[in-house]
């Protein structure tokens, strides 16, 4: 029982800690495989291409004392878009307490004997993630909170063959009755690294987790870097206004200083771009209402300001 627990208590412990054009992550929700594990089997289910814990659960509790194990991700129909969404749930397992319901795409590795576990691979990249974008809804017991970490790494890239991190990201946040957009900025400590994979991982609860947490995620996307990005310089003030805008949004960059303004919707395309100089008015009349994320760069191609604004009608 101890070792179960132990193997529970890092993967929270580090999916909680990780304060390290719109792709789809297989994000839809939409397509669920079955699978049969444990013994006696016992059949599974989950999103194409995201795993989660049930199935070590199911395979090791027999051998360690806990002997059942309620399952904690679920297919819903209750979706931000299309047929299915994905439920994970805080559920008290026994004597091993609230454990939070974690969904990634990266894999997960557990070494039962020595007690530890680690993540490997995740999605496949053709450039340098922006942000993660996700539709969520979250209804927590109690003080909860629910999590998403995001960690862009080169495969096999570290001098043990394990995966190495370049750019990691993190939110938390506490109840949301809706499905809400939450998009995750990447920080990464060398402008000009280029990860070839990206892992994510969702958890229904914070360290202390309370029972009966719910999270619902649905629509998982993320937005690379532009192409022509190098590098990321701070010393030239920008200012980008009204957040939420209408029809106009200002752009106001120095006098003397010609800028590139570039913006994208959540799936990636380019619904914009204008060329700034001192306050520039950019016409976003024809923009549908929404997220929207925009990229100001220097002549060279020097990122000055990224960030996101809303449209509203």
């Amino acid at each position: 029982m101890y070792c179960m627990k132990r193997i529970f208590t890092l993967l929270i412990a580090t999916f909680a800690g990780v304060q390290v054009q719109a792709q789809s992550l297989y994000g839809d929700m939409e397509v669920w495989r079955t699978y049969n594990t444990g013994f006696p089997p016992k059949s599974l289910e989950a999103p194409q291409g995201w795993n989660c814990p049930d199935s070590i659960a199911v395979t090791l509790g027999p051998f360690v004392g806990g002997g059942t194990y309620a399952k904690q991700l679920f297919k819903t129909t209750d979706a931000h878009s299309g047929s299915y969404a994905a439920k994970v749930m805080t559920v008290t397992q026994g004597s091993f307490g609230s454990i939070p319901g974690l969904l990634t795409n990266a894999t997960i590795e557990v070494d039962v004997t020595n007690q530890t576990f680690a993540l490997s691979g995740g999605t496949p990249l053709a450039g340098r993630v922006n942000y993660i974008n996700a539709w969520v809804k979250y209804s927590p017991m109690g003080d909860d909170s629910a999590n998403i970490a995001a960690n862009a790494i080169i495969t096999g890239g570290a001098s043990d063959g394990t995966d190495s991190s370049l750019g990691m990201g993190y939110a938390a946040f506490s109840a949301l009755p809706n499905y809400t957009l939450i998009s995750i900025p990447l920080t990464y400590d060398d402008p000009n690294s280029q990860p070839d994979a990206i892992q994510v991982i969702f958890a229904s609860s914070g360290s202390q987790a309370v029972d009966s947490s719910v999270l619902y995620v649905d629509d998982v996307s993320y937005t690379l870097f532009p192409v022509a990005v190098t590098t990321v310089a701070n010393n030239i003030k920008v200012s980008c206004y009204p957040n939420p805008a209408h029809n106009t949004f200002y752009v106001q960059g120095p006098d003397n200083m010609e800028l590139h303004w570039q913006a994208c919707n959540i799936s990636g395309q380019v619904t914009g771009t204008a060329t700034i100089k001192g306050n520039t008015p950019v016409d976003i009349s024809a923009y549908m209402p929404g997220m929207y994320f925009y990229t100001v760069t220097d002549t060279k191609g020097n990122v000055l300001q990224r960030s996101k604004f809303t449209v509203e009608r």
